[in-house]
């Protein structure tokens, strides 16, 4: 069996005979883009087109010299190209039931059916175990064309696998678990202002008021120096009432329901602004269906080349 690691890396691997597959650009984009869609016939100058672009005849060449590199790369070790590869005269396939298994794939299997507003604790578990798949873009260092929606559509479904944990936490009042899910979001996203807001909600419901007031800070710090903007209207009023340390009383429960508190402001308590921090899971929801929506699209336009 074949490990392929494309997410943050370009690996190959078969652990049963403790040796590692090495080829070079652009064979890796091939070998990648033709393992990401098996059991598909392509003629071989749309698969060309297709990851490289124009002009027709420099591409023809770019694609024999790949793939006489992904032959070269498999001489000298126990597995086989043609277990993999079906290359005709006319097309290319990736053999539908070969020897493989990707970390892309194991991931979308992962988090496709665990996605949720109320994310279940098996659900947590699996998008958890997705996440540590997730060790960064898509064949970074990888320019073509064939590459970028898919690294944009996984980096999208790493963050809300991400955020479906931090809801699930949030709902278990597992305030560290939930700020450390938050961090995770922030590293690849550092201008989330609804993940900064959670985070102060967070600290201050366990109590840390001081980690709440730096959570803010570095929010602000971030805004300025990415955008050139101040925080917005609900960052600033969940602020205000932290350092103001209004009635705690009020917050000790939060039901994550949209809050009917009237009037918005820094004297309102601090647990109708945390339910505001806390509640953008409809959002999420909404954002999750248009790349689903996409996702789908992107598939039958494959399916249909």
């Amino acid at each position: 069996m074949l490990e392929a690691c494309f997410l943050g890396q370009f690996r190959l691997h078969a652990e049963v005979y403790h040796c590692d597959i090495t080829m070079r650009s652009p064979a890796r984009s091939l070998f990648a883009f033709l393992s990401l869609n098996p059991d598909r016939k392509f003629r071989r100058e749309v698969l060309a087109a297709e990851l490289w672009g124009q002009p027709p005849m420099d591409i023809m060449k770019r694609l024999r010299q790949a793939l006489h590199e992904i032959k070269l790369a498999f001489n000298g070790t126990p597995l086989d190209h043609n277990d993999f590869l079906a290359a005709e005269t006319g097309t290319i396939e990736f053999i539908g039931n070969a020897p493989i298994r990707t970390d892309v794939h194991k991931f979308m299997a992962l988090t496709s059916e665990s996605l949720s507003d109320t994310p279940s604790e098996a659900d947590a578990i699996a998008l958890q175990k997705a996440a540590g798949l997730y060790q960064g873009d898509l064949l970074p260092g990888c320019h073509d064309d064939w590459c970028l929606g898919p690294r944009e559509l996984l980096r999208l479904q790493y963050l809300n696998a991400l955020e479906c944990v931090m809801h699930h936490h949030l709902h278990r009042s597992e305030w560290n678990a939930a700020i450390a899910a938050g961090a995770k979001l922030l590293a690849h996203d550092p201008i989330l202002e609804h993940i900064h807001r959670k985070i102060m909600a967070s600290h201050q419901m366990k109590g840390d008021r001081a980690s709440a007031i730096a959570q803010y800070e570095s929010c602000k710090r971030t805004l300025q120096q990415k955008l050139g903007v101040s925080p917005m209207k609900e960052t600033t009023q969940l602020y205000e009432s932290i350092i103001a340390d209004a009635d705690m009383e009020s917050s000790t429960v939060i039901d994550f329901g949209l809050a009917s508190t009237g009037a918005s402001g820094a004297g309102q308590p601090i647990g109708a602004l945390l339910d505001g921090a806390l509640n953008t899971i409809s959002g999420t929801e909404r954002s999750l269906q248009s790349m689903r929506a996409t996702l789908a699209e992107a598939k039958r336009r494959t399916d249909s080349g």
